[in-house]
């Protein structure tokens, strides 16, 4: 311990000010990253966090509307039971209109996941498109994933 002191102590024996600062506000930064930290993993813990697995597929039949089947995953702590907003990106292109997103009704407990074939009502999928972009819009977020297009 005396060396630590001696190491802050200047030429006059006196221990100087400044080291003290430096350790003071070195303290607080130390509390701020901590609270920050602790906060953003509190506000994840507080809501459904989305995810979509193994790979979605928008299947086209050869008539009416195409669908999308893929799984999706509740991560958060908290039971999703909610409408999302769905857009359909088609080379850079939002389908239907950004203004009139398609709803869905999503019940998802929290640590569960639900096999979902969502009708892609309003969306016509040109020719030679082999991939899609899925935009869904939740009270936790965007949740964006590429799906393949697959005709049949």
């Amino acid at each position: 311990m005396r060396k630590i002191i001696k190491i802050f102590k200047d030429r006059k024996g006196d221990i100087a000010i400044s080291y003290l600062f430096i350790i003071i506000a070195g303290i607080i930064v130390g509390i701020l990253v901590a609270w920050w930290v602790i906060s953003i993993w509190a506000s994840w813990r507080s809501k459904p966090v989305l995810n979509v697995r193994p790979s979605p597929v928008v299947l086209v039949p050869s008539t009416g509307p195409p669908y999308l089947v893929c799984t999706f995953e509740n991560l958060g702590s908290v039971d999703m039971n909610e409408q999302v907003r769905l857009w359909v990106v088609i080379n850079g292109n939002y389908y239907p209109a950004v203004n009139s997103p398609l709803t869905y009704n999503f019940t998802i407990r929290s640590g569960a996941s639900w096999a979902a074939q969502l009708p892609l009502n309003g969306v016509s999928i040109p020719q030679g498109v082999g991939q899609v972009k899925i935009v869904i819009q939740y009270s936790g977020g965007t949740l964006e994933f590429t799906a393949v297009v697959s005709r049949g």
